[in-house]
């Protein structure tokens, strides 16, 4: 093995960086169908390390993307450990790893890296590690993508971090906005059902500013919002989207997120309109299947 690698340095040091790639992917699809995929993830890094050594970014990002392949058919993604030259490490501590191999700079890179590595996390459930949902919102706001940044912080496991982006990002718009930002992100996280971290966010983005310019009628819905929510008050919900409205219609966004949190936390049916509701009716009555739209 160590005369390959050896001819492999070789080769990258004359230059012949495709051919150095071949070799290694070689080796590592080899050790794959073996069923060594340890053995193949060590040779993929050491080829990761070489190619950021010569500059060849690309190179080394395409064998990064190599190991979360070998991973998707090993059962290392059940057992969720690989064992590296001897060393046991989570597979989180695994992507983790190769993300620092990654040089900074490349975020087109780390993005398709991280990607991979988070769908490779969702596996079935649909529901990636929140660390790697913060590594690429983080990925995303050193890169100022705070739209993108947002949706990863969301299913984050950090909503202090999470508000600071979300006042950072509110920045970009008016003086006068800075609320339609936490209100949005929040009403974002409260689908998701994260009420906890939620109010986490909410709590910590108000201290970001003094006590008169966070109590806008935007963000006394949010607080009391969370009391509806608390204590299942459909009737209190109800109330507060007609008291608020004249704040709630200056995004046109909030209408859609709360009735997906009155559908959520109150069994409120979203009533559809026009031909879909009234196949939807009908179904109804036929005793068939009547799914609301969101």
């Amino acid at each position: 093995m160590s005369a390959i690698m050896q001819k492999i340095h070789a080769s990258c040091e004359a230059k012949k960086f495709y051919e150095a790639q071949q070799m290694y992917k070689s080796i590592v699809n080899r050790y794959t169908t073996q069923n060594q995929p340890n053995k193949g993830v060590f040779v993929a890094l050491d080829g990761i390390k070489t190619f950021v050594k010569h500059d060849q970014q690309a190179l080394a990002s395409e064998l990064s993307l190599l190991i979360i392949e070998v991973l998707s058919k090993s059962e290392a993604t059940q057992k969720g450990e690989v064992e590296i030259n001897g060393k046991k490490m989570s597979l989180l501590e695994l992507f983790e790893y190769i993300l620092t191999l990654l040089p900074k700079e490349q975020h087109e890179y780390r993005v398709l890296y991280l990607k991979a590595a988070i769908k490779l996390s969702s596996g079935k459930t649909e529901q990636a590690d929140p660390t790697l949902h913060l590594l690429m919102g983080r990925e995303y706001k050193e890169n100022g993508e705070y739209k993108e940044a947002n949706q990863h912080y969301c299913r984050s496991e950090s909503p202090e971090e999470h508000a600071e982006l979300v006042q950072q990002w509110s920045r970009k718009g008016n003086d006068d906005e800075f609320d339609m930002f936490a209100a949005r992100s929040i009403l974002q996280i409260l689908c998701l059902k994260k009420v906890n971290y939620a109010q986490r966010f909410f709590d910590h983005y108000i201290t970001l500013y003094n006590e008169k310019d966070a109590l806008t009628p935007l963000l006394n819905f949010i607080d009391f919002l969370f009391t509806s929510i608390t204590n299942r008050s459909k009737s209190l919900f109800e109330y507060l989207k007609i008291q608020y409205k004249p704040a709630l219609n200056r995004d046109p966004e909030y209408e859609s997120l709360l009735k997906t949190i009155g559908e959520s936390y109150f069994g409120i049916r979203v009533q559809e309109s026009g031909l879909a509701g009234l196949f939807s009716s009908f179904a109804s009555m036929l005793g068939g299947p009547n799914q609301s739209r969101q």
